[in-house]
C-alpha cells in the first residue's frame, strides 16, 4: 500500500504542472490555484478532468453543502486531496470528516460515498 500511496502522490504533482501552467499562462502571475480550475454549481457536484494519462485520470470536485456522491464502488484505488472545506467520507460503511489539506485512500473494490456537510473541492487521482 505504501508503494501505491507513493506513485499515486508522485503521479498528481506530475499531472498538476501542466494544467497549472496552462492556466497561469493566461492570466496575471499567480493567479492560479488548482481550487479555482473549477466552480461550485447550484444544480449538482461539479466534476472536472484537469489531466489524463496512461492508466490514470487527475479529477476535481466542487460540493456544495448537502450535496452528495451516493455509494459505488470502483476497480482501482483512489487518491483524494480535499483542498478547501471539509468532506464527509464514507468508506464500507466507516464514517469520517477529512478537511482542507487531509487526504485519504479510497481502496479499489469497497463501496465508497461522499457529502458535504459544508462546501468543500477535492482532487481525486484514480
Amino acid at each position: 500500500m505504501k508503494k501505491e500511496l507513493l506513485i499515486l502522490v508522485i503521479l498528481m504533482a506530475m499531472a498538476l504542472v501542466t494544467p497549472v501552467a496552462q492556466a497561469r499562462a493566461s492570466m496575471e502571475p499567480g493567479a492560479a490555484r488548482v481550487q479555482g480550475l473549477i466552480n461550485y454549481s447550484d444544480s449538482a457536484f461539479s466534476k472536472k478532468v484537469i489531466f489524463q494519462g496512461p492508466g490514470y485520470t487527475v479529477l476535481l470536485f466542487a460540493f456544495q453543502q448537502g450535496q452528495q456522491l451516493k455509494p459505488h464502488t470502483i476497480d482501482v484505488d483512489a487518491f483524494v486531496h480535499i483542498l478547501e472545506g471539509t468532506a464527509t467520507v464514507v468508506i464500507d460503511g466507516g464514517k469520517q470528516q477529512v478537511t482542507a489539506g487531509e487526504m485519504i485512500i479510497l481502496p479499489k473494490g469497497l463501496s465508497h460515498a461522499l457529502s458535504a456537510p459544508q462546501d468543500f473541492k477535492m482532487l481525486l487521482v484514480k
